[in-house]
């Protein structure tokens, strides 16, 4: 049913196959190095690297809207002031 000259219909596969091969011809990372160079444990990590930290949400959704509200009156109000 697929056919292997098109490769349209197997692009998904293909790419797999590139993601297995490059994990193939990794180099590992040598276990013993990372002890010597962090003898207390891992470097400290960013706030957006780490998992467990969490980062800080932004609330400038929730005001957007009001912000709009409050132009678009006073938009309203120097309009009828200059007419």
């Amino acid at each position: 049913m697929l056919d292997s000259s098109n490769g349209s219909k197997r692009k998904g596969s293909n790419s797999m196959k590139a993601m297995k091969k490059r994990q193939k011809t990794a180099t590992p990372w040598p276990e013993e190095t990372v002890e010597d160079k962090y003898p207390l444990g891992p470097p400290a990590q960013k706030a957006d690297e780490c998992p467990t930290i969490p980062k800080k949400k932004r609330h400038n959704h929730k005001n957007r809207r009001a912000k709009e509200l409050a132009m678009s009156a006073a938009n309203k109000i120097a309009r009828e002031r200059q007419a």
